[in-house]
């Protein structure tokens, strides 16, 4: 399949939240004690020497010449004035009435609602996940499109588009990891969705149609129904159809038309399916720069194509010699990670089987 194509654009890879924020208190204004308490202030010197302070939790000591002269003056005693500056250093009573109103709670932040930001968070995960192979970080990357789609507004077709297309990617990669049928089900519908809301002239159209038949295409080899493998076909060819002359998605689209007419033909043991694989693939191929990414891609398409049409349709003379040429020029184009150099490899050890059997 064209992976030139088929890679989306939008934004990435696992669940993405909002953090809560610490909540810092002021001790003093929320009525909190100090670290440490706070040192009473001093007592102004008294004209007499005055005896020394009393430690704490003691009572204090009354100075004996203000005793003499209470005791000299009337009914009072010692003790009544003992008992008065008692009462005077006695801490104030409780406030009585109705108490002051509490603070408010601080008000939690609310949940960021913006398409945009959360399809970058999505690509960032995605991303992250292609080069960890982590299924937690797929799994956030799932989650953020879901937020992603959920901060979409109303009237948006466009976001909710790319939100759909982007959860279709993740979808089906999780397939790819679990095999779990629910999330390849899943990804094909938010595909269909995806591409109902656009158009040939939406930039994102031939991705939306790439997202939806290569989900498809997942489902074929899975469960080997033919009618999805069609419905895929006719994906293609109605996007192919549509884009205008000279379009530059053109080229990628003749392309996985070719790959799933190969599928088809070899399933099916039919030359007009094969014969027609390798027509679009060589059309493909000249309607892509050579310095395009996707070139290599797109030869290797046309190698496997010719190889299918020469094992299934009399063995035309030449055209072997044709598909291993075309073959070794996509294995020098591919970069040296790139997932297809192994199904290329695997053709040319067929290439040279076929070869020895003729």
């Amino acid at each position: 399949m064209d992976t030139g194509l088929v890679r989306p654009a939008t934004p990435p890879p696992a669940r993405v939240s909002t953090e809560g924020q610490t909540v810092m208190i002021d001790r003093a204004s929320a009525g909190l004690p100090l670290p440490g308490g706070t040192a009473a202030p001093a007592a102004p010197p008294s004209q007499a020497s005055p005896a020394p302070a009393a430690a704490s939790g003691e009572s204090p000591v009354p100075d004996p010449g203000s005793t003499a002269r209470l005791r000299s003056s009337g009914p009072y005693s010692a003790q009544s004035a003992s008992q008065s500056q008692t009462a005077r250093l006695r801490p104030p009573s409780p406030q009585t009435g109705p108490p002051a109103p509490a603070e408010p709670a601080p008000t939690p932040a609310e949940p960021v609602r913006d398409t945009t930001y959360h399809l970058r968070i999505t690509e960032s995960l995605r991303e992250q996940y292609l080069q960890t192979g982590t299924g937690a970080t797929l799994q956030m990357a799932i989650e953020s499109s879901q937020m992603a789609l959920d901060a979409v507004k109303p009237g948006d077709a466009q976001g909710r588009a790319l939100a759909l297309g982007t959860r279709c990617v993740l979808l089906r990669m999780a397939y790819q990891r679990d095999k779990d049928p629910a999330r390849l089900a899943e990804a094909i519908s938010v595909g269909r969705t995806a591409l109902s809301l656009t158009g040939p002239g939406d930039p994102a159209y031939s991705r939306h149609v790439s997202n939806l038949a290569g989900a498809l295409q997942e489902e074929y080899a899975r469960a080997r129904a033919p009618e999805v493998l069609d419905e895929a076909l006719a994906t293609y060819r109605g996007a192919a159809s549509a884009l205008p002359a000279g379009s530059p998605q053109l080229a990628g689209m003749l392309s996985n038309i070719g790959n799933v007419l190969l599928t088809q033909g070899l399933k099916q043991q039919s030359q007009p399916l094969l014969t027609e694989a390798v027509e679009v693939a060589r059309e493909a191929v000249g309607a892509t720069d050579p310095d395009a990414p996707a070139f290599g891609t797109r030869l290797a398409s046309l190698g496997m194509a010719l190889v299918g049409h020469y094992a299934s349709c009399g063995r035309p003379p030449g055209e072997l010699n044709e598909a291993e040429r075309v073959l070794n020029v996509a294995l020098t184009t591919l970069p040296e990670a790139h997932p297809m150099r192994a199904q290329v490899q695997e053709y040319l050890s067929s290439v040279s089987a076929l070869r020895a059997a003729s």
